[in-house]
């Protein structure tokens, strides 16, 4: 087996299989591919200072006409809205039907049933075990970074008796005379969890959702937005290809030359090689940061190691427990567990409707996005001013560069509807306190409350086209 190192992944030992050309580096082959494209810009602006073109001969750009594209986006959310309609309608048959008859019970034990007749046989999981230790030997008795890894970290003799521990404790259950009984009855009291969700408000809560998403994008001047990128793209790029910017012109040969330059790539493998450690130290921060690693696994010299090992040590404990309680014929606790893991999915998807619908609220985002925004450009301003200073010892065409800068912010702030000075940012809370049985009545009057301001009806669909 070929050896699999971080050098593999370095310019200097990927090779590409290219149609036409052959294996090339992949250092070969983009230098290439820039060289056509820089070959072919310089020809095409020759070939126009040769003509003598001005900005004058390039042609004219467009207006719009204000108000046209809304309007088509808007008669497209009418078809949208009326397909949410009968989805809203088929979503309550549905639930009344299980409500009153749900054949789905049945037909899980049946499903079960058969699936322990298959796996009742010890045999079938000795072979299993085979198998999993087969792979594992795989793995492991290589030479490459992954197999020290797994011997390091996963001794072959933990992980046969971690395997044959889970085994024994899966052929257990699924051989369990109640098995078939059991599953029914969590099923029946995962559907009396599902079915006790209240179809209308969630499609409500969907739908405040919507509409706001609609108004949000509705709000974008499309038309404008599209002239200032045309008219950036006239002043920059159409400039340059008819030799009118020829400082634009000599910051791209620059650039050019630094992409065609041996050193970059030596850099570039530098980064890569530092990368996975990196990585690794910011997920760890990050783990650590939001108390994400299991007890005791914060001092441990691999951390996400111990993690995934006290995961495996958690599930085998759950496995056996659901063994020792089928062998008592008592599920209760595996069905209250499966009732609070749908409850608290039906709570966090209340809180993602929640948290979406501010996030939507006029303003909402560009106020909250435009401290990062403006440093980002900032950084990339005072980037490309050292780019500028570096390859060309000049100030250069950092004029083009500022515009080209300021324009992209201006665009954003306008799609995302800017920021005004006396806006102030709402407070958002997801403490467990405010789950309680009225959590929903109260989201639904605020939900009402927040759609009202901006005059919409959540009873007719068609009325909030009458509105738009």
């Amino acid at each position: 087996m070929e050896q699999l190192t971080m050098d593999s992944f370095m310019k200097c030992y990927m090779v590409l299989d290219i149609p036409g050309m052959g294996q090339l580096r992949l250092m070969d082959a983009v230098q290439l591919m820039i060289s056509q494209l820089y070959s072919e810009m310089k020809e095409r602006i020759e070939k126009s200072k040769q003509q003598n073109m001005t900005e004058e001969d390039l042609p004219m750009i467009k207006t719009m006409t204000e108000g046209g594209i809304k309007e088509e986006f808007l008669e497209m959310l009418k078809l949208l809205f009326k397909d949410y309609q009968e989805a809203h309608g088929i979503a309550n048959m549905m639930w009344d039907g299980m409500k009153a008859d749900n054949p789905y019970i049945d037909m899980i034990k049946g499903y079960t049933d058969t699936l322990s007749g298959m796996l009742a046989d010890k045999e079938v999981w000795d072979q299993m075990h085979e198998t999993v230790m087969c792979m594992y030997d795989a793995i492991a008795d290589g030479d490459h970074e992954l197999a020290k890894m797994y011997r390091i970290n996963f001794p072959r003799e933990e992980a046969e008796s971690f395997y044959e521990k889970l085994h024994l404790a899966m052929h257990k259950v699924v051989s369990s005379s109640y098995f078939g009984d059991a599953v029914k009855t969590i099923a029946e009291a995962a559907f009396e969890e599902v079915l006790s969700i209240d179809v209308d408000s969630c499609f409500m809560e969907a739908e405040v959702v919507l509409l706001k998403l609609r108004d949000r994008i509705a709000e974008i001047p499309l038309e404008e937005e599209i002239f200032l990128f045309q008219t950036m793209c006239r002043k920059t790029l159409d400039m340059m290809m008819i030799g009118q910017a020829l400082e634009l012109e000599r910051l791209v040969d620059s650039v050019v030359g630094i992409l065609m330059d041996f050193s970059l790539w030596k850099e570039w493998d530098k980064y890569i090689s530092a990368a996975p450690q990196m990585s690794y130290e910011v997920a760890r921060m990050v783990a650590v940061e939001n108390s994400l690693l299991s007890e005791g696994c914060l001092d441990h010299p691999n951390p996400f190691t111990c993690f995934v090992m006290v995961g495996a040590d958690n599930f085998l404990q759950m496995v056996e427990h659901i063994a020792d309680d089928l062998e008592a014929g008592d599920v209760d606790h595996e069905a209250e567990v499966v009732r609070q893991a749908i409850k608290g999915m039906k709570i966090m998807n209340q809180e993602i409707m929640m948290m979406a619908s501010m996030m939507l609220e006029k303003h909402m985002m560009w106020c909250m996005v435009e401290p990062m925004m403006t440093n980002i450009t900032e950084e990339m301003r005072m980037k490309m001013q050292e780019i500028i200073w570096m390859t060309m010892e000049e100030e250069g065409p950092m004029g083009t560069v500022n515009y080209v800068i300021d324009n992209k912010l201006k665009m954003m702030e306008m799609a995302f509807g800017g920021c005004p000075d006396d806006f102030v940012l709402p407070e958002y809370s997801n403490d467990e306190d405010d789950h309680d049985d009225h959590a929903h009545d109260d989201y639904d009057d605020h939900a009402h409350d927040d759609h009202a301001h901006d005059d919409h009806d959540y009873h007719s669909y068609d009325d909030h086209y009458d509105h738009a």
